[in-house]
């Protein structure tokens, strides 16, 4: 039996129209499965009250973040900023114990502190006036650190709950303060009630 050019077309043509309705006959199966359970639960979507304006920023980007936290990378250098929003209650000379406690557990570094410097973060209620505190971090032994050699810690107390800011950088490609600054004001925070 051989095949003439008329009837491959007929065959093809018959082929394409099976698989078209076999895929059509699937899409509406799966189409009115999911109408067939409206109660099947959907998952809440998540809002952070957190947010980073990059223009704010210049050669800082929005990095990864959830709804309790998010991160900001600098672009030419090994720096980053983040803004945790934490449940625990503190008053910032609590806050500041808790800190120089982790510090002094950490008897392999030396932890510098540099002053405090006042920030603001923006809000819809307006601005929340903070202290950033900076330090430079070294090995005891004054050899090269394998931590980011500056740091930086802020703190703001919440009815319920606090703001934990931290800023990383590595001194050898970038000055964390005047690096940081700039991308530590372009957070937003907006509560969620």
């Amino acid at each position: 039996m051989k095949f003439t050019i008329r009837s491959r077309k007929i065959v093809s043509f018959v082929f394409i129209v099976l698989l078209i309705a076999a895929a059509s006959a699937v899409a509406l199966l799966y189409t009115q499965r999911g109408q067939a359970n409206p109660e099947k639960p959907t998952l809440p979507v998540a809002i952070s009250p957190i947010s980073f304006d990059a223009a704010a920023a210049p050669g800082w980007r929005k990095g990864p973040g959830n709804e309790t936290s998010l991160a900001a990378f600098y672009n030419d250098a090994d720096c980053f900023v983040s803004l945790f929003e934490k449940t625990e209650n503190y008053d910032e000379p609590t806050w500041l114990s808790k800190l120089q406690e982790k510090f002094a557990a950490d008897p392999s570094h030396i932890y510098a502190e540099g002053g405090v410097i006042p920030l603001e973060l923006q809000t819809v209620q307006g601005p929340l006036a903070y202290n950033l505190h900076p330090y430079t971090v070294q090995k005891s032994d004054r050899s090269q650190s394998d931590v980011y050699g500056e740091q930086a810690y802020g703190f703001i107390p919440l009815e319920s709950g606090h703001l934990f800011f931290q800023a990383y950088c590595d001194p050898t490609e970038a000055e964390l303060l005047p690096t940081a600054l700039p991308a530590l004001e372009a957070f937003r925070y907006s509560p969620v009630d």
